[in-house]
Formats: structure tokens, sequence, C-alpha cells
């Protein structure tokens, strides 16, 4: 099946300095509830989903997005790797560097949308993802930003908000209250 707003997910979220330590029981709990928000929209029937490929939370998306494409390949869950320019990975060695090349030998090829830096390449990838998506997943607590300007824009796109704040650890969903009521019913927050 093709990529439709209908059918079409895509996430922004925060860099790991915003986040909980990815170890601690924080981190793994908020990478298990990040789990089930995307299973919420595969119920939904999202089977496309899109990422910008940074630090942080990012990078747990398009894992969890992966993991859950191996675990049940009749879905046909396809990732698509949203990226800035080449090089945002950095320099080899690191462990961000792995994991993101890890990422892009699984998923569909990456769309560019620049040669090099460029700030206006990550506002043009921000705005193609909600583009392409009806759907927008996020872990955002509200500070400003790129996770904060994609957000803003998805809600002028109007397209459906799925979005946990780790400040507050509250879930907030538009327009469809039962995405938050399946969640909860696995995840009381």
């Amino acid at each position: 099946m093709q990529p439709q707003l209908s059918n079409s997910c895509c996430f922004s979220g925060h860099r790991p300095d915003k986040l909980p330590p990815e170890q601690s029981p924080e981190g793994q709990q908020l990478r298990a509830l990040l789990r089930e928000m995307v299973c919420s929209k595969l119920r939904e029937g999202c089977t496309h989903f899109y990422c910008g490929m940074a630090r942080g939370a990012d990078i747990w998306f398009a894992e969890t997005v992966l993991a859950l494409a191996m675990e049940q390949p009749s879905l046909g869950i396809r990732l698509y790797p949203m990226v800035p320019f080449p090089g945002q990975e950095g320099k080899p060695g690191t462990a961000y560097y792995s994991r993101y090349h890890a990422i892009l030998r699984q998923s569909e090829p990456p769309r560019y949308f620049s040669a090099g830096y460029s700030l206006s390449s990550y506002h043009m990838r921000n705005r193609a993802m909600v583009d392409a998506c009806g759907h927008f997943l996020s872990i955002f607590d509200g500070s400003p930003g790129g996770t904060q300007k994609t957000y803003a824009y998805a809600v002028q796109k109007q397209r459906k908000r799925l979005v946990y704040d780790p400040k507050t650890r509250r879930l907030y969903s538009w327009p469809h209250k039962e995405s938050i009521a399946s969640i909860l019913n696995i995840f009381p927050l």
C-alpha cells in the first residue's frame, strides 16, 4: 500500500538533554510508552512512519517502528528517514552514529533536504514530514525548538496528534480521545 495522509504518521521529539537517560527506569518507561503510542497509530491504520533521525527521541521512535515491523511483517510497516543533510549523524565511532546507520540499513531510502548543513534544511524536513502525514506523534514538553515548530505546523495543518509531555507526564490527543484511553489502560500516568 502506498503512503497516503490517512495511513502515514510522522514523529518529532526532543534530543537527549530533554529526556530521561535511556537506560534509567524513567527512560525505559518512556520507550515503552512510545511503543504503545506507535501501536495506537497501527490500530488506526497507519503503516507508513516518517522520522527526522535526530539524536534522542527520533532514534527511539525509528527503532520502535522497525522492531514492530519485524514482529508483524504482515502489516507492511515502513519507515521513511527524513534527513536534513548527509552527515547529520556526526562522526563514526559514537553510539548514535552506529544506531543511525543500523536504522538506515533497515528502512526505506532516506530523503535529504540539503547537500550540507543549513538551518533551513531542518525546517524543510519538518514541514515535509507533516505535509506527508495525516497523523503526528511527539514527545514534547512545550519548550522552544524544532519539536515546538514541528508541533505548531501539525496544529496548523490539523493533523491528528498524540503527544506526550515528559515534564507533566501527561498525554494529549486531538481529535481522537480513544487513543489516550487505550494507552492509559496500559500506562496509567
